[in-house]
């Protein structure tokens, strides 16, 4: 999605729960909303709201 410099816009898409899991002896996904920033560079979080 193309932004001008400065815009932000929020965007809302489906991720399988399958991408979200971890091992700890069998796959595990916490439940809750689940927040992802983007950004230019490493210093972009992404965060888990419950």
């Amino acid at each position: 999605m193309p932004l001008a410099a400065g815009e932000a816009r929020e965007v809302r898409f489906d991720v399988p729960v399958t991408a979200l899991a971890y091992w700890s002896g069998e796959f595990v996904a916490p439940p809750g909303e689940y927040v992802f920033h983007a950004g230019p560079d490493a210093r972009c979080t992404v965060t888990r709201s419950a």
